[in-house]
């Protein structure tokens, strides 16, 4: 058990628990259990998934690779890498199918790069004890999801001050614990480890880009190229448009968008275009 709370920490396994209970209890309900089992099921037998999957394995195992040639990856930040792996990296795949243009990608950097990494990293070093943080967890989440459940209406506007309050009371309490334990014990905080840990998530994700990158490239030219069966009979003039679009759009996903926009219109009206007219609807 004392190697236990040496790896992670109250917070994160205090979330470990209570994942754990939820998922129990879902057992119970036969209809809940059934859905949980057809959506892990769909997530490991769907061949598309499957090799999506396997493909950000390989990848995340190479990103790791590299980074332990550099000397920069250790054994010490397995335990990071999964949690990034299974939160931000899942995330970053999912994003990928809706992903429609390239400043996404910046936006992704952005994000990553804020202060908020910062804060977060703070946060999850300087925890609370283990029976604050199971009392705390479920009380956060009950108070974030009820905030955000009243926004979607108008006519709870009452419940939502009530919650945001509480939110934002519980939220200053915690910064303020954060910042005098790091003015207190700044010393704990500044050492190689903890950089590690703290670049950890931001190199990983700069890594990671190629592969969401070309993964929505991906998804948008199947998208794509399903759509021109319909719109082109002809199976000889199809293969043309298909190298014609792959010339102009290449890697670049903001021609491919526009692209697929104005393909039908193009096409509809006279199927004797030239890679001209393409090169037109990508600007």
């Amino acid at each position: 058990m004392d190697k236990i709370f040496e790896v992670f920490s109250n917070r994160e396994i205090a979330l470990i628990i209570w994942i754990v209970l939820v998922l129990a209890l879902c057992t119970f309900n036969k209809q809940v259990r059934n859905s949980l089992y057809a959506l892990i099921k769909l997530f490991f037998t769907t061949p598309v998934l499957l090799i999506v999957n396997l493909l950000a394995l390989d990848y995340t195992l190479f990103v790791i690779y590299l980074l332990q040639r550099t000397q920069f990856w250790d054994e010490s930040l397995i335990k990071d890498t999964v949690f990034w792996t299974l939160g931000t990296g899942f995330v970053l795949i999912f994003n990928s199918i809706n992903t429609r243009s390239l400043s996404h990608f910046k936006k992704v950097l952005l994000d990553v790069a804020k202060w908020s990494i910062i804060l977060e990293f703070i946060a999850n070093f300087y925890t609370f004890s283990f029976l604050s943080e199971i009392i705390l967890l479920p009380v956060l989440v009950f108070t974030g999801l009820i905030q955000a459940h009243s926004e979607l209406s108008s006519e709870s506007k009452k419940v939502k001050s009530f919650f945001k309050t509480i939110n934002v009371f519980i939220g200053l309490s915690i910064l303020s614990y954060i910042t005098y334990k790091t003015f207190n014990q700044s010393e704990a905080l500044l050492t190689i480890a903890n950089l590690k840990s703290f670049l950890l998530p931001l190199l990983l994700t700069i890594m990671y880009l190629p592969f969401i990158y070309c993964l929505a490239l991906y998804t948008q030219y199947e998208s794509l190229f399903i759509r021109l069966p319909c719109l082109i009979n002809d199976v000889k003039y199809r293969k043309s448009v298909k190298k014609q679009i792959l010339l102009v759009a290449n890697f670049d996903i903001d021609k491919l968008v526009k692209i697929s926009g104005g393909i039908a219109k193009l096409i509809l009206v006279d199927e004797s275009r030239s890679i001209e007219d393409i090169r037109k609807i990508s600007k």
